[in-house]
C-alpha cells in the first residue's frame, strides 16, 4: 500500500517541486521558455531508467512543463502528475487479474491521460493569465 501511495502522490509532489519548481524554474532564468521545457523533460525522462518510461515521463515533462510556462502553477502540475500515475498504477496495483484479461496496457492509460489533460487545459485556457 505504502508503494501505490508514494507512486501516486509523494513522488508526484517531490517531482513537480524538483522538476517544475527547481530545474525548469532555474532554466527559465537564463533560457527561451521552449528550451528550457525541453531540457527538463530530458531530465525528468532520464530520472525514469528505461526506455519506455522514458518516452512516457518525457512526453507527460513537455506536456507539465508547458503548463507551468503558461501558468506558472506548480500545484496544477502536482494535480495532473497525481491524476497520470494514478491512472496508471492503480489498476495494476487493484486489478491486474482483470488488467490482463482486458489486455490492459499503461501505454493507452498513458496516452489518454495526456490528451485529457491537453483537453483540460484548453478548457480552462481563458481563465489563467499569461505571464510574460
Amino acid at each position: 500500500m505504502f508503494l501505490i501511495v508514494y507512486n501516486c502522490a509523494i513522488g508526484p509532489i517531490i517531482e513537480e517541486f524538483v522538476f517544475r519548481g527547481v530545474i525548469l524554474g532555474g532554466l527559465l532564468k537564463g533560457y527561451d521558455s521552449k528550451i528550457a521545457v525541453f531540457i527538463s523533460s530530458i531530465l525528468f525522462g532520464l530520472l525514469h531508467f528505461n526506455i519506455y518510461q522514458f518516452i512516457i515521463a518525457f512526453s507527460l515533462g513537455l506536456l507539465l512543463g508547458y503548463i507551468y510556462t503558461r501558468t506558472r502553477s506548480i500545484y496544477l502540475c502536482i494535480l495532473m502528475h497525481v491524476l497520470n500515475n494514478s491512472l496508471s498504477n492503480i489498476p495494476n496495483y487493484y486489478y491486474l487479474k482483470y488488467a490482463q484479461l482486458l489486455n490492459y496496457n499503461v501505454i493507452y492509460i498513458s496516452l489518454f491521460t495526456v490528451i485529457g489533460l491537453i483537453i483540460i487545459l484548453l478548457a480552462f485556457r481563458g481563465l489563467t493569465p499569461k505571464i510574460k
